[in-house]
């Protein structure tokens, strides 16, 4: 299983654009893209909840560097 390790984001982003890729093909563009800002919503919201940070923390975490 070490094999996979240093690929691991390599082989979860080209996964993601795949199904991207599967998606507008066979849905559409627009539907694709309310797919895709459907996800992107729960992912905001459920990131503060899993981590315990505070939604304006993470939205103005570059304001910090």
């Amino acid at each position: 299983m070490d094999f996979w390790k240093p690929y691991f984001w390599r082989i979860v982003f080209t996964g993601v654009g795949l199904i991207t890729a599967i998606s507008f093909l066979t849905l559409g563009f627009w539907r694709t893209v309310v797919i895709l800002l459907c996800c992107s919503v729960g992912y905001v919201i459920g990131m503060p909840k899993d981590k315990e940070v505070r939604l304006p923390e993470w939205i103005w975490f570059w304001r910090d560097r």
